[in-house]
């Protein structure tokens, strides 16, 4: 590994189209900092000829590339064992096949088709949160799995921690291979991005801007992506200079600002509902918990009055917005998954 700490991981090594993609693509490769030291161990483990960990765990934030970086991971898997299979399944299928299973009492085959595949990636284990029945069934599918030497590949949102949004039986049994912890790209990180973007796609950007936006622009390799894209496409005629980054940088911070209807936006878009239900008069409980959220993010991030995020969630009064907030605040003591999906949302404020 370099003395910076940066690394990079093909990830599609036999796919023409991946290897000449253009900048608007995605990399064909992950690139990492110190912040995720432990990825290259965890990403030689999935692809040696022997498991040494099973299962293993990417576990961080949105945006850190766990996604990716499995279903690359498959991808080589494939072309380096014809024969074995590889399944990559997202949990809330998990969960909808497993429900299908029950229904027509097929069960045993549901379980058998992750068994039998060499390797098996379960995506956003989170998913799983509230559907325990779910979870118990991940369990048994595990235990078959490593029983059978299948390797297994997870991702998660949610930590695994001693105090879990996962079933005990599941979060041990996770916790029992290796986790790996994953986080957004450091700055060295993002200036390995940056210029493996540029290799790619060469464009009229300078050295000097190149790292101050590496330096600057804190967030997800799609974010910096997007960021090149704009800033070329303004400077069509003539290079993008440290001036061009700092204005962009600028207005990148004022378009950011949160508003009410940002939040809503925000929010509803986390919460899978639309923005209608925020505002509307349904009481069901997941649309309560949301539209509870949101209120408390305006109030917090927009300094608003009771009385004005009243009338922007459907016209309600300062009473009802006070109790929304209160009930907020006390369900986040008690709910880890929630108050960690709170100061997620928070947070991307502020970067």
């Amino acid at each position: 590994m370099p003395a910076n700490g940066v690394f990079s991981i093909p990830l599609h090594v036999s796919s023409e189209a991946a290897r000449n993609g253009a900048a608007g693509g995605p990399l064909d490769e992950f690139i990492g900092g110190p912040e995720a030291a432990l990825v290259p161990v965890a990403a030689d483990a999935v692809l040696a000829k022997k498991a040494r960990y099973n299962p293993i765990v990417l576990c961080g934030p949105t945006g850190a590339g766990k996604s990716h970086l499995a279903q690359g991971l498959a991808k080589r898997w494939r072309e380096s064992r014809s024969g074995e299979k590889a399944i990559v399944l997202a949990a809330v299928d998990f969960a909808r096949s497993f429900a299908n299973a029950v229904e027509t009492d097929t069960v045993p085959d549901h379980r058998a088709r992750f068994v039998q595949a060499g390797l098996f990636v379960l995506d956003g284990l989170e998913e799983l949160a509230k559907k325990p029945a779910a979870q118990q069934e991940l369990i048994h599918t595990l235990d078959e799995a490593i029983e059978a030497d299948t390797r297994v590949l997870v991702t998660s949102r949610e930590p695994l921690g001693p105090v879990s949004v996962f079933l005990p039986g599941l979060a041990s049994r996770l916790s029992g291979g290796f986790v790996v912890p994953m986080a957004l790209p450091g700055p060295e990180a993002r200036l390995a991005i940056l210029h493996k973007m540029l290799q790619r796609q060469p464009a009229a950007i300078s050295h000097e801007a190149v790292e101050l936006l590496a330096a600057e622009l804190p967030g997800t390799a799609d974010e910096l992506r997007h960021a090149v894209l704009q800033l070329c496409e303004a400077e069509k005629t003539a290079p993008v200079e440290e001036a061009d980054v700092r204005d962009y940088l600028t207005q990148r911070i004022e378009q950011r600002r949160p508003t009410m209807s940002k939040i809503s936006s925000q929010v509803a878009r986390r919460f899978r509902l639309k923005i209608s239900d925020l505002h509307g008069k349904t009481r069901r409980r997941e649309v309560v918990q949301a539209r509870g959220v949101a209120m408390l993010l305006a109030r917090q991030l927009t300094g608003a009055s009771y009385e004005t995020v009243g009338r922007h969630f459907g016209g309600r009064d300062h009473s009802t917005v006070m109790h929304a907030c209160r009930r907020t605040t006390e369900l986040l003591d008690s709910d880890p998954a929630l108050q960690r999906t709170v100061e997620e949302l928070a947070e991307s404020w502020n970067e």
